[in-house]
């Protein structure tokens, strides 16, 4: 017991169920009360039976006899009417303990750090929250936890009844106990373990199907169907092999080792109690309620043990859900750093050597601020690395002024898409700070944050909803003005008119009906109708012809105008018209400037414009 109440105070999980509980005290109350009267009217009927036996028969009293036969017939009744009530009040509040969980884990997972939720499958992701915390919630709180205190009282006032009838029947039916209770224990490990791998499995499956319905154009170019109907077949194989191993299991040790053990005193008792009516120590009515009795004691003794074998194997469900609970929360690095420090902008530099997820500290020291506005964007001694070789920045430091156009380009690796990645909060500096608008984004919650940006990320998504729903997303009462603004800006125009429902037309899973250039074009559109000081591009026209892309940076920049904008480019082409140009390689800044002076200088830059002349001639 130490353990398990040890086990219990370390788990998230069980403290947020216990949590819940505590608010659910009434209808946990309820449920009980209505338990307990249940327990209490089963408890009536057999001794039913002993009346008519023993008193109403010998008797010849006709009138109790018909009282006797109605009470049989209402208690079941009544039975029945309260079992229906406390099992809508169980559904009730374990419904409510499953919410609480998903709401909780969702929390947990949405604001969980990239890198951390990066090592967790989607798969498990989505297992755990419909399918674990219902486990507990929906299965374990609604069928073992609330009805444990209905189920004890149930096993004691039966064997009490028992004891009353006759104690040396009653002591005999007891010896079902010992080893009910041993094998229960044993039962309830093995079941944990045996648990634990299926749910594992499960959580193998799940994610294999995403990842193949999300590259299921892939599977069918190289021809890879036969490939992955064996790999699916192999998994169904698996499945049936262990689904079959727990269920034998449980009908082996749960079921019949149970059963045999029950029979058994149950023939004992049931001849010893022939013996003893035959000899004038009992009668008949006694040994009919008895044995009425006893059936009872033991489903419930075997519920409450069961109570014990479901109280193992939530604990694999719940070992599952701590995990993602235990995840860090990205605003930890957020929002803490006092505010002085965090607006004297002027010399200020970070120290070196900080953790890999720790933002370094900043020295608490300032200079007057000047009279033109500090920066829109400005990183200082910025190093950061995903514990990557190749993918890392070293020392980057830069700076964007307000209203500026600057591109930034480099081979792949060079570190321009982790440029965003921190300017987002997505991951935090091991050294260095970066400021926007002057002041340290440590000291700005990631809310306050992100309303700087509006951001055109490079795997556009698309939700499965309407164009407007898309477009206007997260906000949803965004004036129709500004909607058709950035439609015409984005080159939407066709698309809108060209969809049977226009602006409400269903898009399908992950625009399924689009082609990529349409949806990197919504992207577009999403971010400009954000109206957010900065704009950020990261290789957004990659999916459109040149056409296209140069209306598109025309209409773009007008639709900026007064806006920072920050643009990745990997088509030179898209950041010729800049202000700047910071160019990147292997994590460090290596060139910045204008587009012009950049290609008299004939260094990086240099070599991959003539690169792209070039391959486009």
């Amino acid at each position: 017991m130490p353990s398990y109440l040890r086990w219990v105070r370390s788990s998230r999980a069980t403290a947020l169920v216990l949590q819940t509980l505590k608010s659910l005290l009434l209808p946990v109350m309820g449920v009980l009360v209505l338990a307990l009267l249940h327990t209490g009217v089963s408890l009536v009927s057999p001794l039913l039976f002993k009346a008519v036996l023993d008193v109403a028969i010998p008797s010849g009293d006709t009138a109790m006899l018909v009282w006797l036969l109605v009470g049989m017939v209402v208690t079941p009744v009544v039975q029945a009417v309260l079992n229906s009530c406390q099992e809508y009040g169980r559904g009730s509040i374990g419904e409510s303990v499953a919410n609480e969980l998903r709401r909780k884990l969702f929390a947990s997972i949405i604001h969980a750090p990239l890198q951390d939720l990066e090592k967790v499958t989607s798969g498990q992701i989505i297992h755990r929250i419909t399918r674990e915390c219902g486990r507990i919630g929906e299965v374990f709180i609604t069928q073992q936890a609330i009805p444990l205190l209905s189920n004890l009282a149930l096993v004691i006032g039966t064997f009490v009844m028992m004891i009353w009838l006759n104690w040396r029947l009653g002591l005999l039916a007891m010896l079902v106990f010992p080893p009910s209770f041993l094998l229960s224990a044993h039962v309830g490990r093995l079941a944990r373990d045996l648990d634990s791998a299926f749910i594992a499995h499960l959580e193998r499956g799940q994610a294999y199907l995403q990842e193949l319905l999300a590259n299921i154009k892939t599977v069918r170019a190289f021809n890879a169907t036969a490939a992955e109907l064996s790999r699916w077949n192999d998994w169904l194989a698996e499945h049936r092999k262990q689904k079959a191993r727990n269920l034998v299991y449980h009908n082996l040790s749960r079921i019949l080792f149970s059963e045999i053990i029950n029979n058994l005193v149950l023939g004992l008792v049931f001849g010893y109690g022939a013996l003893q009516v035959m000899h004038g120590r009992m009668t008949s009515g006694d040994l009919i309620a008895f044995v009425a009795y006893l059936p009872r004691a033991y489903a419930s003794l075997r519920l409450v043990l069961n109570t014990h074998v479901e109280f193992e194997r939530m604990k694999a469900a719940v070992q599952a859900i701590d995990e993602l609970l235990s995840l860090p929360q990205e605003a930890q690095w957020f929002g803490n750093l006092p505010a002085p420090a965090a607006r004297a902008w002027a010399n200020r530099t970070a120290p070196a050597g900080a953790g890999a997820n720790q933002p370094a500290p900043v020295a608490d020291q300032s200079t007057p601020v000047a009279d033109q506005p500090p920066p829109a964007v400005e990183f200082r001694h910025v190093s950061f690395s995903y514990g990557r070789d190749g993918f890392h920045l070293d020392d980057v430091s830069f700076s964007v002024e307000r209203g500026e156009f600057l591109g930034i380009v480099g081979p792949s690796g060079a570190g321009k898409s982790t440029i965003f990645d921190l300017l987002l909060g997505f991951y935090v500096p091991a050294s260095g700070c970066i400021l926007v608008g002057g002041v340290d984004i440590r000291s700005l919650s990631l809310e306050e944050l992100r309303q700087q940006f509006a951001f055109i990320p490079q795997d556009h998504h698309v939700w499965r909803n309407s164009l407007a729903f898309n477009l206007t997303y997260p906000q949803h009462d965004v004036h129709a003005e500004r909607v058709w603004q950035a439609i015409k800006d984005a080159q939407l125009e066709e698309l809108v008119s060209s969809l049977p429902g226009g602006l409400y037309t269903n898009l399908g899973e992950r625009g399924a009906n689009l082609s990529g250039g349409e949806c990197q074009r919504i992207a577009i559109a999403r971010a400009l109708i954000r109206q957010a000081p900065i704009l950020l591009m990261d290789e957004a026209t990659a999916s459109l012809d040149a056409l296209t892309e140069l209306r598109l940076r025309k209409a773009l920049k007008a639709a900026a105008a007064g806006r920072t904008l920050i643009v990745i480019a990997h088509r030179l082409a898209t950041v010729m018209d800049a202000d700047r140009i910071l160019v990147l390689q292997a994590g460090r800044v290596v060139e910045y400037g204008s587009p012009g002076e950049l290609l008299r200088r004939q260094g990086l830059f240099y070599q991959l414009y003539q690169a792209q002349r070039l391959k486009e001639a």
